[in-house]
């Protein structure tokens, strides 16, 4: 299949094509509000100056993929992203369908612009071959409809109830005329509009020119896309009034599943009783009771007030495809040559003054640093306290090397970030950067709401005075799509650094929507089969499963466990002492699975999972190769998911760490973690290992290796460094 380029007239829209967008758009994005062809043809109609183009692969009835791209510059072109829409128009599946459309533009276009990439919709970044980037846009966020408003509300944070219990209270005596109307009727659209148009303008929106009525375009475009849906039932209008003055208007669109929160104002007069969150309160009340199971969707950059009410978030980025490995880098150079034109300083801060602190020690850390630390846990275990307890005292075992970097303003801790600076301690590899090693599974910094890369600068000027200037800094493994990852990269970049993206490993996952019979039945004939066989031969045998959460049962556990690994295909542990920390760190946080099989008396088969907030994570497992023949360890595994699932109530299994061809039988889903190297150019050594890197890439992407490798076949194809994952 190729893709077809089709010039479009913005007054038409997609025009015949709407229809094959929407399949596409329901395929691949889940009929995704915002990227319906009424949507489109709305921006395209307003916004459109017929410089662009629409992009079909496949049949033109039912496309693989579709976009709309226009000329973004001097060999450039870009996705059509007016700023009424904050997910670009980009209907594709994979890296693999993004790279083909070079064919279909002119040969003069070196590199591709997906402004807005949603990954939740479609992924830009896996599949492909050709070289890509992704540069930080937003986080956005949304809300589940399940369970009910009262549980929804009992989750949230104590500072955002007590605000709002605070904020209705003196509502309540102040405006007690306050009531909230529902309009959903396509005769309801023009005054509504009308309405939120003149409370906007009236406040700073208006004073800046970028409210709603600031241009007739921008008017009709959210005029006939509220009347589309509006007359097929989805358009969802609220409105807070104070008696008969409007204090506040939320508009909001639905289809398949996904309410998209579009325009939202209130009155600032009305400050003092917080207009803009009350509403926001009674919409999602009327929602949970109205739209069970719907997602809603905020769909813009989201601030700390706004995350309080988030179930899930996620980065929007701007992914560029290049058309080849050259042009990357030549890319890269032109914009390193310009950065330091657009560089922040290295000094800047907010009005109040920064303060570092540098800790060697955990228990160094003042109690509010490693709360926010331990609230990392919630993201994965193995960034809280209880995994950098034991980390400390097991891994580096009373070395120098491990750096904990806190930063305040204005008395409030804003992030703290964990560093290895001992470039001996052969333990961690001999690289200095992130606090990790082969027992790490996910590494991030920890930062407070609103953190920004300009923020992290102090820190990592910090680094660098504490441990001299060091030629490249190490991050791994991170996951590519936390906004923590891109504010980290922007710091480097900020702070003087040539900052290079790298595949770290794959991770296969579950998530979780049924119960463990439904999850079961999905499962490849094969695996329920030697379940259902070995579950019966093991019981003949009277073998039995036993799952181990207490502390006390942990030196017991984690015996049998060694007992087991020390007869299995895997190396001894690097650090024998790791594995029991983690076990007693779990169970007393109450995170502890291992699960133990058991024939005649002694251990054939171990797991050591771990379950936090709502994710099951499958860290450790080995089975006595000696009993390969039960397949021990398979039905281990079902047990212990049956257990996460039903019992745990988890709402994803992770596999952790590679692409083990295992795993796929029990996993759906596959993404990746990746690293970052952050290379000192205004070093010597920084700038040849820069250097190095970019000439092995160039000749990596034009072939002379493979052509050399196979002139020699005593050469090696590749090598690894990489140390054992020791899953």
């Amino acid at each position: 299949m190729t893709w077809v380029r089709t010039p479009l007239v913005p007054a038409q829209g997609l025009g015949s094509l709407g229809p094959a967008w929407d399949k596409a758009n329901l395929r691949i994005a889940g009929g995704h509000p915002m990227l319906s062809a009424a949507f489109i043809n709305a921006l395209l109609r307003e916004f459109g100056d017929g410089r662009q183009c629409l992009f079909v692969l496949g049949e033109a009835v039912d496309p693989r993929a579709v976009c709309i791209l226009e000329p973004g510059g001097p060999c450039v072109w870009r996705s059509f992203l007016p700023s009424q829409t904050q997910i670009g128009p980009t209907l594709i599946g994979c890296g693999a369908d993004a790279d083909a459309l070079f064919q279909a533009l002119p040969w003069s276009a070196l590199a591709i612009e997906f402004l807005c990439h949603d990954h939740r919709h479609c992924d830009l970044q896996t599949g492909g071959k050709l070289p890509h980037t992704a540069m930080h846009h937003a986080v956005t966020m949304d809300v589940l409809l399940s369970g009910g408003m009262d549980t929804y509300w009992r989750s949230r944070g104590r500072g955002l109830r007590q605000n709002l219990r605070r904020y209705a209270s003196r509502a309540e005596k102040e405006h007690p005329g306050l009531h909230l109307r529902i309009l959903r009727a396509a005769s309801d659209v023009a005054p509504a509009l009308q309405r939120y148009a003149q409370l906007e303008g009236q406040g700073w929106k208006g004073a800046e020119g970028t409210a709603l009525a600031s241009t007739p375009a921008q008017y009709n475009f959210y005029e006939s896309v509220l009347l589309h849906f509006a007359q097929v039932g989805q358009a969802w209008m609220f409105e807070l009034w104070d008696g008969d003055h409007l204090a506040g208007s939320r508009l909001t669109i639905l289809q398949h599943g996904t309410l998209v929160m579009l325009k939202t104002t209130h009155d600032e007069d009305l400050r003092s009783i917080a207009p803009g969150r009350l509403l926001l309160q009674q919409s999602l009340t009327c929602l949970f009771g109205a739209l069970p199971g719907v997602t809603v969707e905020f769909c813009s950059n989201i601030d700390a007030n706004q995350a309080a009410w988030a179930d899930r978030q996620r980065t929007i980025q701007h992914v560029t495809h290049y058309k080849s490995r050259a042009v990357q880098m030549s890319f890269d150079l032109v914009k390193q040559m310009l950065a330091p034109a657009r560089r922040a300083p290295a000094g800047r801060t907010d009005r109040l003054p920064s303060q570092v602190t540098v800790s060697h020690k955990l228990d160094a850390l003042p109690a509010e640093e490693q709360a926010l630390l331990d609230k990392s846990a919630q993201v994965d275990a193995s960034l809280g306290m209880a995994w950098w307890r034991n980390f400390e005292r097991t891994v580096m075992d009373g070395s120098s090397g491990s750096r904990f970097i806190s930063l305040r303003r204005g008395g409030i801790v804003l992030a703290v970030i964990a560093f290895n600076v001992d470039k001996a301690l052969s333990r961690l590899g001999g690289r200095v950067g992130a606090l990790s090693n082969y027992y790490t599974t996910l590494w991030a910094p920890a930062l407070a709401d609103g953190v920004t890369s300009v923020d992290l600068v102090p820190i990592l000027a910090a680094l660098r005075e504490d441990s001299g200037r060091l030629p490249a800094l190490y991050f791994s493994p991170l996951d590519p799509q936390a906004p923590t990852t891109q504010v980290l990269a922007d710091a480097l970049s900020a702070s003087g650094y040539w900052v290079q993206r790298y595949f770290a490993h794959g991770n296969w996952y579950l998530p979780i929507s049924g119960d463990w019979q439904s999850h079961l039945a999905a499962l490849p004939g094969a695996v329920r089969t030697t379940l259902k066989r070995m579950g019966k031969r093991l019981a003949q045998r009277q073998a039995y499963i036993e799952v181990i959460t207490e502390p006390a049962d942990v030196d017991r556990a984690v015996a049998a466990y060694q007992q087991v690994y020390a007869q299995s295909w895997k190396q001894p542990e690097p650090v024998a002492a790791f594995m029991h920390g983690l076990a007693s760190a779990c169970a007393d946080a109450g995170w502890l699975r291992l699960g133990l099989v058991w024939l005649d008396e002694q251990p054939i088969a171990a797991q050591l999972w771990i379950v936090s907030h709502g994710r099951a994570a499958i860290y450790k497992l080995a089975y006595d190769e000696r009993f390969k023949e039960l397949s021990a360890g398979t039905v281990l595994t079902a047990h212990l998911m049956e257990q996460a699932i039903d019992q745990d109530k988890v709402l994803e299994v992770d596999y952790l760490v590679g692409d083990d061809p295992y795993k796929r039988q029990w996993m759906t889903h596959r993404r990746e973690r990746v690293g970052l190297v952050a290379f000192d150019y205004r070093t010597v050594s920084g700038l040849y290992l820069a250097l190095r890197m970019r000439v092995g890439q160039l000749v990596r992407s034009s072939g002379w290796l493979k052509k050399l490798t196979k002139s020699r076949p005593d050469m090696p194809a590749s090598s690894s460094t990489a140390p054992e994952a020791g899953r």
